[in-house]
């Protein structure tokens, strides 16, 4: 961010150089009392790029084990590590 915001009548009478600074000085801030931001269209982007849901995080992160196999969820007769808990 720049050290000082541009007020909205030197922003307007200065576009050029608001946009010029945008892309090589980074985010500019315009206004005092409402402040606006203006990023490039590449950073932009690059904040609001979608993240990836976690579940499939972790199923592209996860350590590869050979023979590791999740047992049915639907299998009653597992054993589960809460049965001796329940009371």
């Amino acid at each position: 961010m720049t050290a000082q915001a541009w007020t909205v009548r030197n922003a307007k009478s200065k576009l050029s150089e608001v946009l010029r600074r945008a892309r090589e000085d980074g985010p500019q801030r315009i206004g005092e009392r409402e402040t606006y931001i203006v990023v490039t269209e590449a950073e932009w982007d690059r904040a609001n790029k979608p993240k990836p849901h976690l579940g499939n995080w972790l199923l592209e992160n996860m350590p590869k084990q050979e023979g590791f196999e999740l047992p049915d969820r639907h299998d009653r007769l597992r054993s589960s590590p809460f049965e001796d808990s329940i009371s």
